[in-house]
């Protein structure tokens, strides 16, 4: 073989090592990284199957028939735990605190233009845990219940896996 044969072998020979030695180090570098991205794309998916809502005539339906005439703390209480055993999940804590702006009605106005009804806001702050399944069950019982209940935030916390999910549930129901 000639000199400039041998020279071009071993150019492809060097360049096709180098080449191989930087896929390498990217391809462990980049794997880690889609890896990372790949977990957040999961999570997110998880965090916004949460988010079933329903249609607004259906929440006014649900509003204005099944909303309840005074604050009752216990049978909102009551009917959480309720929830809580129906989805195999634990309710660390709930808290009912009433707000005291009113919201007024405006699909039943009397003649004189005001409102019949008025509801009261009333805010739910719950600390839960349990697995991915059972929290989407928890929230499916919470969004299709007869009482309007609003769910404002889900904060979920997915550091033990998905089957030991930490978190708080935001949440909002009237009463007249």
């Amino acid at each position: 073989m000639n000199q400039k044969t041998l020279l071009s072998i071993s150019f492809c020979i060097i360049f096709i090592a180098l080449i191989w030695t930087i896929t390498n180090f990217y391809t462990d570098f980049l794997t880690s990284k889609f890896s990372g991205v790949k977990e957040l794309q999961k999570k997110t998916q998880i965090t916004q199957s949460f988010a079933d809502q329903k249609s607004p005539s259906e929440l006014a339906k649900r509003m204005n028939e099944f909303t309840p005439d005074s604050l009752d703390k216990t049978a909102i209480t009551t009917e959480f735990t309720q929830f809580e055993r129906e989805s195999n999940i634990e309710i660390a804590s709930i808290s009912v605190d009433e707000q005291g702006s009113l919201i007024k009605d405006t699909n039943n106005l009397d003649t004189n233009n005001t409102s019949i009804n008025t509801l009261r806001p009333v805010n739910i702050s719950l600390k839960i845990t349990g697995g991915k399944r059972e929290i989407y069950t928890f929230l499916q019982k919470l969004t299709q219940s007869k009482r309007y209940i609003g769910v404002n935030t889900v904060s979920l916390s997915f550091d033990k896996g998905l089957d030991n999910i930490e978190g708080t549930i935001n949440a909002i129901t009237y009463y007249k």
